[in-house]
């Protein structure tokens, strides 16, 4: 948050949100390789 004062009053205003891609654009790379995952079907269901 970003406190400021006018005259008496003290303002506490939210600090401005980034986007996603401006936030994921200060991130290192990602090295490491995921897992494989197994395309498993789906599980049967009781309607």
């Amino acid at each position: 948050a970003i406190l400021r004062r006018e005259g008496n009053r003290l303002i506490i205003d939210p600090v401005p949100h980034r986007s996603l891609m401006a936030l994921l654009a200060t991130w290192e790379p990602f090295e490491e390789d995921f897992p494989e995952i197994g395309d498993l079907p789906p599980e049967p269901v009781d309607l």
